[in-house]
């Protein structure tokens, strides 16, 4: 269940104060996190894994972007 909140008022020609930028950005996670909280839901126990372990292969994946991805199996050595 999602709390409606009322509209916050921007105006960029005088700039965005520290208290309404905290404001959008606690607004933003609030949000990201009943739709993280949904789709986890939604996940049986396997894909709930992988998708917390993804935004670390990602991070991976991109500070090593060098690496070739593995398409092969590995062999017993």
């Amino acid at each position: 269940m999602t709390i409606q909140t009322a509209p916050i008022a921007l105006d960029f020609d005088e700039g965005i104060d520290r208290k309404t930028l905290r404001r959008l950005r606690d607004r933003f996670m609030a949000v990201n996190r009943e739709r993280w909280d949904r789709a986890h839901s939604a996940l049986t126990y396997r894909q709930q894994a992988v998708l917390e372990v993804l935004p670390l292969v990602f991070f991976a994946r991109l500070s090593r972007q060098r690496l070739p991805l593995r398409t092969e199996p590995l062999s017993a050595p």
